[in-house]
């Protein structure tokens, strides 16, 4: 499959005949395939075992902002702890 410039009008009709060929299995193999959401919730399903049973209670219990509060203590507690001063912080 190399450059069409040097390439009789036959070839290049080959070569492009070939590549529709190409194409046309790539479509088919795209039709073929799973949905993108199909595929979040099957990521998310096996994620949800391999995580500890305890994320998944916390997870269950927290609400977003409740998480936004719990992060940012976190991330206050971690700048006491290593003497940092949160003003300086963006």
């Amino acid at each position: 499959m190399g450059s069409l410039s040097g390439a009789t009008p036959r070839e290049r009709a080959e070569r492009i005949g070939e590549r529709k060929a190409l194409v046309d299995q790539l479509k088919q193999a795209i039709a073929k395939a799973p949905s993108r959401d199909l595929l979040a919730r099957s990521i998310g399903r096996v994620v949800a075992r391999l995580e500890p049973r305890e994320i998944a209670q916390l997870r269950a219990l927290i609400t977003g902002p409740r998480a936004a509060i719990a992060f940012h203590a976190r991330k206050t507690l971690n700048a006491i702890a290593l003497g940092q001063d949160e003003e300086r912080e963006p």
